[in-house]
């Protein structure tokens, strides 16, 4: 399989929240990073290909 990093988006203002017993709770905060890959992966097959 092959592994090919697309795009990354580095965010601003990020905030981790949890629930606990029905409340939200803002736990952390943080700058993330999102990164998009394509995974490839080739596939045996039998027979021809026209």
């Amino acid at each position: 399989m092959r592994k090919t990093l697309i795009k990354t988006l580095n965010l601003e203002n990020g905030k981790l929240y949890g629930e606990i017993d029905g409340s939200r709770i803002c736990m952390a905060e943080c700058e993330p990073t999102v990164e998009i890959y394509e995974h490839n992966t080739t596939v045996p097959f039998i027979g021809n290909v026209s």
